[in-house]
This record gives structure tokens, C-alpha cells and sequence, in this order.
């Protein structure tokens, strides 16, 4: 089998077999570095197995897996119990294995659940020089994903970058964060009175940029 090829006879007869092949699958990825555990890790996450899961970041971490069919498989499978092993790829040195992961991390993030655990390796990616702009859209992406408010703060400094994709993906990502828009500020009378979150002013300031994409894109957030 060709794991690099995105459809397989061998891996589709294999997923159709079902539960039958999941014992044998998880016995292949225990063996040596080679295309057929890579393809066993395929297979497994077609099957969306949680056991495979576990025997994947096994795998991955004794290098018998390679990591991008690792990733692919543990999306496929869409457990939150592998985001910490996709996480610790987004410093890996080959660019296709980190588009992978941060896609995959995306994946296994439900912005209706809160969970900022991937809120710190994105923002150490994002803050790196070297990482290309179309990563840093995913990024930003997937902060939005987490749901999580601490990720404003990461998110704010970037509303007004460049080009034009990071900005929206931005503008995009704030209208998924449980952030409040509106809080409360005392005035010199000492009653509190409602203002909007910096989240909101910044949307609100983008409802008049010139490019009606971002206008768009801020009006949906809000």
C-alpha cells in the first residue's frame, strides 16, 4: 500500500471489514518502520477507533508511524485525547507535518467547548518570525476554535495585520472566543455603566474598513 496515496482498494476493504480488522491493525502498528503500519494508522482513523488512538501515539512516538499519517489518522478518529501529541508538532521542522497538525488540532476543537489547551503552542507559532503567513491563518483559526477567552489577548494585536486573509481569518476567530462584548466601567459618578469589551470596539471599528469581505466577516462575528 501507498499511505501517500489519498485513496486505497487495501485501506477501503479494511474499513469496510469494520470492528473484525481493528485487533489486526493495532498488532501491524507494533512492528517496524514501514508503509503498512503507516497504512494500519489510515485505516484505524477511517474506523474512528479509540483504541487506535492510543496504540497511534504509541506508534507515533517510537517512530514507526510516520507522523503526518499519525496526524491524519488521530483527526480522522476526532479524539480531544490526542490534541496534547498533535500539539508538540507545531515546531516541527517540516512544514507539511506542522500544516497537519495545526489542521488536525483544529479538528479535535469544538468552539462550543471551551478548551485553551492549545492556545499557548499557537501563540509561541505565531510570535515566530519564521513561520509562513498561511500558517499563521491556521493559527489563527484554530485559536478561534479553542473557544477560549484568554485567547484575545493573542488574537487583538493581530486585528489590523497584513494581508488582508490573516486580518479577516482574524476577525473570524474573535466572534468564536466565549469573550464578553460588553462590560461594565464606572463613570466619574461612580455608577457602572455598560461599554463594549475591546473585542467588540475592534470589530465595531471594522465595520468601516474598506474591503467589504472584512466588513462582512466583522458584521458576523459581532
Amino acid at each position: 500500500d501507498d499511505p501517500a496515496a489519498v485513496r486505497s482498494p487495501l485501506r477501503d476493504a479494511l474499513a469496510a471489514a469494520g470492528k473484525p480488522a481493528e485487533t489486526a491493525l493495532i498488532a501491524a502498528l507494533a512492528g517496524g518502520a514501514s508503509s503498512t503500519a503507516a497504512a494500519a494508522a489510515l485505516v484505524l482513523g477511517a474506523l474512528k477507533s479509540a483504541e487506535g488512538a492510543k496504540a497511534i501515539v504509541r506508534a507515533m512516538q517510537r517512530g514507526t508511524v510516520p507522523l503526518r499519517a499519525g496526524v491524519h489518522a488521530l483527526a480522522q478518529i476526532g479524539s480531544p485525547t490526542a490534541l496534547p501529541t498533535v500539539l508538540e508538532l507545531f515546531d516541527d521542522p517540516d512544514p507539511t507535518t506542522r500544516k497537519e497538525a495545526i489542521r488536525a488540532a483544529a479538528s479535535l476543537l469544538d468552539p462550543a467547548q471551551v478548551d485553551g489547551r492549545a492556545v499557548d503552542p499557537a501563540s509561541a507559532a505565531l510570535r515566530d518570525a519564521s513561520t509562513p503567513i498561511d500558517e499563521k491563518i491556521e493559527l489563527v483559526r484554530l485559536l478561534g476554535r479553542t473557544g477560549a477567552p484568554r485567547a484575545e489577548a493573542v488574537l487583538l494585536p493581530l486585528v489590523s495585520a497584513k494581508p488582508p486573509a490573516l486580518r479577516l481569518a482574524v476577525i473570524e476567530a474573535l466572534g468564536s472566543l466565549r469573550a464578553p462584548a460588553v462590560t461594565t466601567a464606572q463613570t466619574p459618578s461612580k455608577q457602572a455603566q455598560p461599554a463594549f469589551s475591546p473585542l467588540a470596539t475592534a470589530l465595531l471599528a471594522a465595520l468601516d474598513d474598506e474591503s467589504a469581505e472584512v466588513r462582512l466577516g466583522a458584521a458576523m462575528s459581532l
